[in-house]
């Protein structure tokens, strides 16, 4: 059964966090609708989804089923909001609170606070439970947004906040250069990884992309030139309890595996340590090659790559398409593409 839902994105990147969570949808193979907005993605899909994204989403702040959207001005929310049949959605003994987050500085006329209030006094009217502002076992949510007002029941808040216990810092192999568990986890879901497919990271590095594969459930595997890396992930999986994987000490322009079902990597490009003498651009196009023999006919590559680094020439020779791309802004000399390629 399908419904409508909303999800409160995080607002660190304009085009990731939407993309993500429809990304999340498609490795499931659920269908959907969608509707974008400014830190808002409105989604018709099965019931399910709400948890499943809020279960693997980095970029996500909320999920909540859809009860009214209209536009952002006070009389016609508080028509829409009077209109709810609230008696499908609470009971006798649930207790309630209202919160609404403007995004950004969206609509600005419109007083939050006493949009709260006043919500709040209609669904008491309507269905006489209890407020309860502290510790509320029904919380419903509203929205501002690009104009528009969506309103509905929180299903589940994301398990982003978790994700801060992964930092490099609390791992016990460290490198200067380890991608934060957001954006690991990030790239995991663009590359479509399914909880039970095999999923490989060719520059594993210390391991980061590789934990969060693992903790969405793939069968991992993980290879890097570099035997100190290679023994670092490995004590890195280890801590985290994913010991079920397969690390290898092999080149990423040579690589001894035959299929993976989905890819994500960060390759090395900030100078010939790193990079074994190879220039970044050389490095990585090779490995563009290599990767066209091993994904299956449906299986997708995200991977970071420098603004500065211009394939798609050697993309197109491949024969694979991008299908996304998204900059991250990483620090005033560097913007990092995050790409996402499929046959």
């Amino acid at each position: 059964m399908t419904q409508d839902q909303f999800y409160l994105l995080s607002g660190e990147n304009p085009t990731i966090p939407s993309a993500e969570c429809l990304a999340i949808l498609e490795s499931l193979n659920i269908p959907y609708r969608a509707e974008k907005y400014e830190q808002v993605l409105i989604l018709n899909t099965e019931e399910e989804s709400c948890l499943q994204i809020a279960e693997r989403a980095a970029m996500v702040h909320r999920c909540c089923v859809l009860l009214a959207k209209c536009e952002a001005e006070f009389d016609q929310i508080i028509c829409a909001v009077q209109e709810i049949d609230f008696e499908r959605h609470v009971s006798n003994q649930d207790t309630f609170a209202v919160r609404v987050k403007r995004v950004k500085t969206h609509s600005p006329k419109l007083n939050s606070p006493l949009l709260e209030k006043e919500i709040g006094k209609i669904i008491h009217k309507k269905v006489g439970i209890k407020a309860n502002l502290k510790n509320p076992n029904k919380l419903f949510f509203g929205v501002i947004t690009e104009g528009i007002f969506l309103f509905g029941i929180s299903v589940q808040e994301s398990k982003r906040k978790t994700l801060s216990l992964r930092k490099a810092k609390f791992r016990p192999f460290f490198t200067p250069s380890s991608m934060n568990p957001h954006l690991a986890r990030v790239m995991v879901n663009l590359s479509r990884a399914h909880p039970k497919g095999i999923f490989f990271d060719p520059f594993c590095g210390a391991g980061g992309i590789l934990i969060e594969a693992g903790l969405v459930g793939c069968k991992i595997i993980g290879s890097d030139l570099d035997i100190k890396m290679v023994r670092g992930a490995e004590k890195n999986l280890k801590h985290f309890q994913l010991e079920e994987c397969n690390m290898i000490m092999s080149d990423a322009k040579h690589l001894p595996i035959n299929r993976v079902d989905s890819i994500a990597t960060d390759p090395p490009y900030g100078g010939s340590a790193s990079t074994k003498g190879t220039s970044p651009e050389k490095l990585i196009a090779s490995f563009i090659k290599e990767i066209t023999e091993i994904t299956g006919s449906i299986g997708y590559i995200c991977m970071g790559v420098p603004l500065t680094i211009d394939l798609s020439e050697k993309i197109r020779e491949t024969g694979l398409r991008m299908i996304e791309k998204h900059l991250i802004q990483v620090h005033r000399s560097l913007t990092r593409q995050i790409i996402v390629l499929r046959k």
